[in-house]
């Protein structure tokens, strides 16, 4: 298992994502890993994107509404965060979905690499922080 594999699943096993305090908490029960989106670190564009989700019943991500973000990277976060699965609380069951919470994904550049598609690490910190780094190509500089 790799590094940035073992970070993930740590982070899935650690995270309760929090709710209002009426509502039970939601816990992540599988997350998927975000590469950095290579025109935006061909650009080396970084920023911060906040998006609001929305959790059926069985758990999945029924929708997610970008708050803020360039474009660019509010589509990759919007993608990824579609693919996350929670494990629904007891309460609320009745209901088909609930507005659940905000992901704050924070996308960073962190310097320069040889390559021209350099790696990317993924990180999530519960509740609600999703980091997403890489470095950019060397000609970019």
């Amino acid at each position: 298992m790799s590094w940035k594999s073992k970070s993930v699943a740590i982070g899935a096993l650690l995270c309760v994502v929090a709710l209002a305090a009426d509502r039970a908490p939601w816990r992540v029960h599988s997350l998927k890993s975000l590469e950095y989106p290579p025109i935006a670190a061909s650009a080396r564009l970084e920023g911060t994107v906040e998006l609001a989700l929305d959790i059926g019943r069985d758990g999945s991500v029924r929708k997610v509404t970008v708050r803020s973000g360039h474009s660019l990277l509010a589509e990759a976060a919007e993608t990824n965060a579609k693919e996350w699965r929670f494990d629904p609380p007891s309460e609320g069951a009745d209901q088909p979905s609930i507005e659940c919470c905000k992901m704050i994904y924070t996308f960073r550049i962190v310097g320069d690499c040889e390559a021209q598609r350099c790696p990317t690490i993924f990180s999530f910190e519960a509740p609600d922080h999703v980091t997403v780094e890489t470095k950019a190509p060397h000609w970019q500089r």
